[in-house]
């Protein structure tokens, strides 16, 4: 990746309150499964 892309992409990164919901909603989760993603980067 080239550095103005890498640039791009930390400044429009979700919050670390993302990630904390996903890990609150794998442990609440009856069933958990191996993998959770978070955030509106994961495709990328």
């Amino acid at each position: 990746m080239e550095t103005g892309r890498v640039k791009q992409l930390v400044e429009g990164a979700d919050g670390p309150g993302v990630a904390a919901e996903t890990v609150l909603q794998a442990d609440i989760a009856a069933c958990p499964t191996l993998r959770y993603t978070a955030g509106g980067l994961v495709a990328v």
